[in-house]
């Protein structure tokens, strides 16, 4: 059962990375850039 926990631990870890780089492009491509 901890198993279990920790495995679903790391993939709402690894879900919350992902979100977090998604906002950051998100974020990125928004910005107008010059170059």
């Amino acid at each position: 059962m901890t198993q279990m926990t920790q495995m679903t631990q790391i993939y709402l870890n690894l879900c919350h990375l992902c979100n977090l780089w998604i906002l950051f492009f998100c974020l990125w491509a928004s910005v107008p850039h010059y170059g």
